[in-house]
């Protein structure tokens, strides 16, 4: 709710899937489909609804709150706006949404009163320095930020989708530690570590307090090479 108040975030939501894609569960929602979150709403009734687009225009969930459910009355259909048509969007109760989706997909959007500052490097030869645990950590890039006052600061590591390059055995990921303004070349507690996956994007979001901090993104195993950029906000 947070999220759809502020207008700052789009979101998305899908099933997951291992077997087929794009198969009805039988109650209108597709495996391994991807939807839009258009609304997420408490109703005066009480009701937690979340308000769903199938991008396809067509083919929508068929239980409790669908456009003929008998949940709804005259006044929630004003109070909501609700529609009913087969256009693809529908509204799905909360318990119902956390038992058809496993995923929601966030993006923030960020305006011009932001600061940006974009890269694009790679790993290769010394400078693929793999993880912490390994002892050439130290030869990745590092990016150094200085903060003059406490800002709120974004990072973002992203590697090529792994769906164009044909492999996902590249486990990415950053960490941000507090430096004098020069390159860290010893281990100390992190101040961000950002989660390790094989997902094309690691993103970490922080208030941080005035000083300056190395940003080191880095592959789990060392040796591996491959584009990357990095996105400071």
């Amino acid at each position: 709710m947070y999220n759809q108040s502020s207008g700052q975030y789009l979101m998305g939501c899908a099933r997951a899937t291992s077997g087929a894609r794009e198969v009805d569960t039988g109650q209108g929602i597709l495996q391994g489909h991807a939807y839009g979150i258009l609304d997420v709403v408490v109703t005066s009734s009480g009701d937690q609804l979340i308000k769903c687009r199938n991008p396809w225009g067509c083919s929508e969930w068929k239980g409790a709150w669908s456009d003929d459910s008998s949940e709804w009355t005259p006044a929630l259909k004003q109070e909501l706006n609700m529609v009913e048509a087969d256009d693809g969007v529908f509204w799905i109760s909360y318990d119902d949404f956390v038992q058809q989706y496993s995923k929601i997909y966030v993006v923030r959007l960020l305006d011009d009163t932001w600061n940006q500052y974009l890269y694009k490097t790679r790993w290769a030869g010394s400078n693929a320095g793999g993880c912490c645990n390994h002892s050439t950590w130290t030869n990745n890039h590092q990016f150094i930020i200085t903060l003059e006052a406490e800002a709120e600061v974004i990072l973002s590591l992203q590697i090529r989708d792994p769906r164009q390059t044909g492999r996902n055995d590249m486990y990415i990921g950053f960490c941000l530690f507090k430096c004098d303004g020069s390159r860290v070349t010893s281990y100390r507690k992190p101040v961000l570590q950002s989660p390790i996956s094989n997902m094309r994007e690691a993103v970490m979001e922080a208030t941080l307090a005035p000083g300056s901090y190395a940003m080191l993104p880095f592959t789990f195993e060392a040796g591996q090479e491959g584009d990357y950029f990095v996105s400071i906000y």
